[in-house]
Order: C-alpha cells, then sequence, then structure tokens
C-alpha cells in the first residue's frame, strides 16, 4: 500500500524557478521579474565560515570517536553539511533578499531544528527535506507538505498563501478580519493545501508534541514490554524493541506469532481502514448586488451574495459583511460597517440589510466572507454602490380655505427624480383621494367634507410636510329624526316597521331637528328619501315643511313573518336667511344609519 509521507520545504536561500508566465510569485501575491541579484560575501565573512566549519568538523569527529548518540551526531553533521555548501555555493545564499533575518527566517530554522531533531532521535529516521525549488508536480500531488520561512523565500508558500483565507505582505498578515504585525509575529497554520485540496500544507510548524512527551511514551512502552515478558531482562527487551520496529502498515488484517525465550507472542495487526476525510474548504462568495456603482435610493441597502461553495462537511455556514467608503476598509468603525454571523440564505444568496443610515452621495464599497467557525473563505469580490443625494421637498400650497360645503383641493409637490414621499391625512373630514405616494414630481388631491357646525382645522402631511385646512363655520346647525307614530307615538327611532293587522297603510315621519345659531333663520328644507320595497322608490320635497312623511303597505313583495329590513336614505338641505346652506345624510357624520323593515299583514 503506498503511503503518505511529508515533504518538509525549508526557506533558506533560494533562487526560484521562473513560473510559466515569465514570473514567479513575490512577497504578498505580488509578482518579481527576477529572482534576487546576488551579493558575494567578503574576505572576513568567507574566514569566519570556514573557521566555523573546521569547528564543526572537529565536533563531528569527536562525538563519533566517543560514540555519541547516533542521532546527535547526524544534527550536528547537518549544520557542517551547511556550512559546507554555503562555502561551495554562496551566491545562492548570499543575496539582498534573503540576507536580512526576519521573524520568519527566526522561526524556521528554529523550528525546523527541533523538529529534525527530534524525528532522528525519537522516529528513528531522517525527514526528508527539499528546497522549494525542486518541490515537483508529483510531491504536491502525493505528499502532505510542510512549508517554512515567508512568501518572499519560499515560492511554494508564495504559491499557497495567495490562495489561503489569509493575507501576508512584508509588513502586515490578515487572518479574518483582525491585522497583525509582519515584524513580530508569523502564522503558524494547517490547512488543506489549495494546489491539492486532497492532501495538507502546514505553514511554518513541525509537530506540536516536544521530547519530554516522546520519552513519557517510552516509559510507559518500555513498561509495557517489561510486564508482557515476565521480567526476563535485557534479551527481552531488545527482542521487543526490533518487534516494534518490523512491524509493517498492511492493506489487509494479518495475525502471526513470535517466540522470545520460549514464551510466544500472538501479534495481529488490522488493515488501515476508511478513506481520510474530504477536507473542508469554503470558496469565496460572489457580490450579486447592487454591483458596478448601481445608484441606490435607500438609505438602508440590502447587499447579496451568492452563497460560498463548501466541499467536506462544513455544517453551518453563516457570513460576515463589510461596508467602507474607501477599498481598503479600515478597522475604523466610523468608515467601515460589518456584520457577523449572517445566517446562510435559501435559494443561493445570502442577504444582509444595513443597520444604519449611510451618507448621501456617497461611493461605497462591499465585500463578504462565509465561515463554518472554523474554516473562512477569501472575501468575495470588492463591489460598489452609490447613495443618493440628500432629498428635499417643496410643497405648494402649504394652507387651504374650504367653505362650509366643503370641496376638492390639489397640492403639488417638487422635489428631485429619485426621492420618494407620501400623503397621509391627519383629520377625519379630510380625505386623500389620489397621490397618496409617489417619486419625483408629483400632486396630491383630497377632499373636504361640508360642515354642519362652527369654522375648524385640520392637516394633512405631504412629503414630510405640512399642509393646513381651514373650513369656515356657519351659524345653522342641521340634522333630522326619524319617527314611527304608529308604534311609538313621537319618540325618535332608528327604524320604521310597516306592518298592520287590518291591512292599514303604515306612516313614517322625518322631521328636521336643524337650528340657526345666530340672527339667522331658516328659510327653507329640501328632502329627498329613497329606499327599495318592493321595488325601488325615491321622493322628493322642498318648501318650508320642516317634516316628510311617507306611507307603505304590509304583505308587500319581499316582506315576510321576521320582517325585511332595507335601509332608508335620507338627504337633508337646510338653507337660512343669509344664504348659507348644509345638507346632512343617514349614516354619515353624526347621523345614524336608518332602515325600514317590512312585514306580511296581520301580525
Amino acid at each position: 500500500m503506498k503511503t503518505s509521507c511529508l515533504v518538509f520545504v525549508i526557506a533558506v536561500a533560494v533562487t526560484a524557478l521562473p513560473s510559466p508566465a515569465g514570473t514567479r510569485p513575490g512577497y504578498g501575491g505580488q509578482a518579481a521579474q527576477a529572482p534576487p541579484v546576488a551579493v558575494p560575501p567578503s574576505a572576513d565573512e568567507r574566514r569566519e565560515l570556514e573557521k566555523k566549519l573546521t569547528e564543526l568538523a572537529v565536533r563531528v569527529k569527536a562525538l563519533a570517536a566517543r560514540k555519541a548518540d547516533p542521532a546527535l551526531v547526524a544534527d550536528v553533521d547537518i549544520y557542517r553539511k551547511a556550512a559546507e555548501y554555503i562555502g561551495r555555493f554562496p551566491e545562492e545564499f548570499a543575496t539582498k533578499a534573503f540576507t536580512p533575518d526576519t521573524v520568519a527566517q527566526e522561526w524556521a530554522a528554529k523550528t525546523l531544528d527541533v523538529f529534525t531533531w527530534n524525528f532522528a532521535k525519537w522516529l528513528r529516521g531522517d525527514v526528508r527535506v527539499k528546497d522549494d525549488r525542486f518541490v515537483s508536480a508529483g510531491d504536491i500531488a502525493d505528499d502532505n507538505l510542510i512549508l517554512f520561512g515567508d512568501p518572499g523565500s519560499n515560492s511554494v508558500m508564495a504559491r499557497v498563501i495567495a490562495k489561503l483565507p489569509i493575507r501576508w505582505t512584508k509588513s502586515e498578515i490578515e487572518i479574518g478580519t483582525r491585522t497583525f504585525s509582519a515584524a513580530d509575529h508569523v502564522p503558524v497554520l494547517i490547512y488543506p493545501n489549495p494546489l491539492n485540496p486532497k492532501r495538507y500544507v502546514v505553514i511554518n510548524s513541525g509537530h506540536t508534541f516536544g521530547d519530554e512527551d516522546f520519552a513519557r511514551h517510552q516509559r510507559v512502552a518500555l513498561s509495557a514490554s517489561r510486564r508482557l515478558l515476565g521480567g526476563e531482562g535485557e534479551r527481552r527487551r531488545r527482542a521487543v524493541r526490533v518487534l516494534r520496529r518490523t512491524v509493517a502498515v498492511q492493506v489487509a488484517d494479518r495475525t502471526g506469532t513470535l517466540t522470545i525465550a520460549g514464551s510466544t507472542v500472538n501479534i495481529t495487526q488490522r488493515a488501515a481502514t476508511g478513506a481520510p476525510p474530504v477536507p473542508v474548504t469554503l470558496s469565496a462568495p460572489t457580490a450579486n448586488a447592487p454591483v458596478g456603482g448601481q445608484s441606490i435610493t435607500s438609505a438602508r441597502p440590502t447587499l447579496v451574495v451568492n452563497n460560498s461553495t463548501a466541499t467536506g462537511n462544513a455544517g453551518t455556514v453563516t457570513y460576515h459583511f463589510e461596508v467602507s467608503d474607501v477599498n481598503t476598509f479600515p478597522n475604523d468603525a466610523v468608515r467601515t460597517f460589518t456584520a457577523d454571523g449572517v445566517a446562510q440564505g435559501t435559494g443561493g444568496t445570502t442577504s444582509w440589510v444595513l443597520t444604519r443610515d449611510l451618507g448621501p452621495n456617497v461611493l461605497w464599497y462591499w465585500r463578504a466572507q462565509a465561515t463554518n467557525g472554523t474554516v473562512t473563505s477569501a472575501f468575495s469580490n470588492v463591489e460598489t454602490f452609490r447613495t443618493g443625494s440628500a432629498c428635499t421637498y417643496s410643497v405648494s400650497p402649504t394652507s387651504v380655505s374650504a367653505a362650509v360645503g366643503g370641496g376638492t383641493f390639489t397640492a403639488t409637490v417638487t422635489t428631485d427624480a429619485a426621492c420618494t414621499w407620501t400623503a397621509v391625512s391627519q383629520s377625519s373630514f379630510i380625505t386623500v383621494t389620489s397621490g397618496a405616494s409617489g417619486t419625483g414630481n408629483g400632486s396630491v388631491t383630497f377632499t373636504v367634507a361640508a360642515t354642519t357646525s362652527g369654522a375648524r382645522t385640520g392637516t394633512l402631511t405631504i412629503a414630510g410636510q405640512t399642509v393646513t385646512v381651514t373650513q369656515q363655520g356657519t351659524n345653522l346647525v342641521a340634522g333630522f329624526r326619524l319617527m314611527d307614530p304608529g308604534r311609538l307615538g313621537s319618540a325618535t327611532t332608528t327604524e320604521c316597521q310597516i306592518r298592520s293587522l287590518t291591512s292599514v297603510p303604515t306612516q313614517c315621519i322625518l322631521e328636521s331637528t336643524s337650528f340657526p345659531t345666530g340672527t339667522n333663520t331658516i328659510t327653507g328644507y329640501s328632502w329627498v328619501v329613497s329606499y327599495t320595497y318592493p321595488s325601488d322608490k325615491t321622493f322628493i320635497q322642498t318648501g318650508t315643511n320642516r317634516q316628510f312623511s311617507f306611507t307603505e303597505m304590509c304583505g308587500q313583495t319581499g316582506s315576510n313573518d321576521s320582517g325585511l329590513q332595507v335601509e332608508l336614505k335620507v338627504s337633508l338641505t337646510v338653507t337660512d336667511s343669509e344664504g348659507n346652506s348644509v345638507t346632512v345624510r343617514s349614516n354619515a357624520g353624526s347621523q345614524q344609519l336608518l332602515s325600514l323593515r317590512a312585514y306580511v299583514c296581520g301580525i
């Protein structure tokens, strides 16, 4: 069975090969047109190097003579070989781009030292180290990668970093919404390799357990082996060490036995099962709307992205939105507005409505990214929109005078084409009949009802401005009442019942309750009465008679034992000596709904 190995790419002095386009990724994802210019070491530097090389050679020989731990000898010899290589090929290491000591280089050197030393001592093997120039497409396809250094010194890391959800430049490191100085920080992480999502990439870290952890596990294993072999001595312990080294990885279960000092040990090895889990990745969402500098009228627009695409079991995905008046999205609450935890929407898009008003006539930049709490995608493409100008409105007229009889009036609205407005009556006797809302210039039509009493004032709110309506009063109060004399005498009622035991017509009487409030006098009454029984009927009476009466017969078509109820519609216009006239109607204003109830005769 083919097993995965780790390829360790150390970011020491290397000269990258050109990319297919003739350039190589540079620090922070920028393109560098040529490798750094070599700076040969000075005579003093070369002498210092040769001195160190001699010292290291002496130490290696001394350790070997003392039969020191082979891992320690190998560790020291690595430094000797490195010094020898630098002396033979100084142009590979002494360049302006790579000679400065950086935090990333120091971290890489120290971490790799500990990593290789522990690996050789405890795991009994040498790590496979390659310069970034020699990492092949086959390595990326078959192996996990451990990369040391920074994007400026490690070309493989530069390719990987450009596709990870972090940004690493010479001056700063950006992870999510946080930014750190590159002068004293180094990112340490493991992530699905964007060059091959079936493998992982580790940045600036080896194993995360130390020398003491190795020693503790060795003591536990040794104690277990002693108990297993019954304390037969060093010979059996050596056999167990050999046994631990020689058990190999298999693709199917297998069993075997081992005889140690006359004792039989049964060994069962289980096959590796299951494919490795698919690593979780989240693609960057894409901006949907608004885009392209689109002009919007709302001060709190809705931002929409096309959802991120996930691989593996991503779980619950939420979104982080950012809006700013500059395209760098500074960490400034006054200039950049953010939202976290926006739930992923259904239907392929996710929306967020801004929770604060944006300034008018500004070009705004926005972007979003997806996260499941562990993995965070790259930001979406940055898009733009422009908020509209601040709207101003002019309404004319702002005051209206209405006569006693009311009337219909119109107000005009003047504003910018993108500005919206509404018109709402604030008084019961004023009704907006058209133009209740609009955009840009427009007009509002409203009616004022006739008054039956003194002067009154009402208002409308049009495009945020107040329009005042003043209606003249009258010294004439109009009204009427209904009487059913055959049943109730002179009492007021809202229903006249058409019924008779002897088939005698029933009389209904309407009487004016109008009166003047000044020196004026009532000079005339005009009645209009209508109802449907058994067919449509209308009666008109004009003159000085303050009463109007009519009769109806029981038992006509439609009448029944419980009484057929029909609406009695009445209109009365009263005129006074000053020429004023006031009209009142049933079921309007203070006048009640009136009705007739028709029964069969004999009830």
